[in-house]
């Protein structure tokens, strides 16, 4: 997964979360580096599948960045995107009318509700199971019956 937002903190604690989750999480600090990084990665085989990015940004904001991602030309992959907000929930879609999200979140986000977003953007039921078996889920393939599978990227 890579995290695309323009504060430091926020990009840890994503990352962070994402990790300890079982997730293999990356980051970027701009939309336009995300958008590099998106290509790089697909150049070189290994494309995220998902990619969650801030809402407001300097320079490329969320919304554009989101727009230049899902432009991009029809042979590369495009991720499932998941756009986080601090600010209003409503103006972000407003804002992003037109644009085919998985999913919004809301910062700051527990380890649950990411892990949920996550889930509904890839299309599964997010486990209803407490946040401690969950995590120790994560460390297990998908074989050990939980409802979701982890990916490295």
């Amino acid at each position: 997964m890579l995290v695309i937002d323009d504060n430091a903190m926020a990009r840890e604690i994503f990352v962070a979360t994402l990790r300890s989750l079982g997730f293999g999480a990356e980051s970027a600090r701009s939309g336009v580096e995300g958008i590099a990084r998106l290509e790089d990665a697909a150049a070189a085989g290994q494309p995220f599948d998902l990619a969650l990015v801030d809402w407001q940004m300097p320079g490329l904001d969320g919304v554009e960045t989101i727009r230049r991602i899902q432009a991009r030309r029809s042979d590369l992959p495009t991720p499932a995107l998941i756009m986080a907000t601090a600010y209003s929930r409503d103006d972000l879609l407003a804002a992003a009318q037109g644009l085919s999200l998985a999913g919004v979140m809301v910062k700051p986000a527990s380890p649950s509700t990411m892990l949920d977003t996550i889930m509904a953007a890839r299309g599964a039921a997010p486990c209803r199971r407490s946040t401690r078996a969950r995590n120790r889920t994560a460390r297990h393939s998908a074989a050990s019956g939980c409802c979701w599978s982890r990916t490295t990227r």
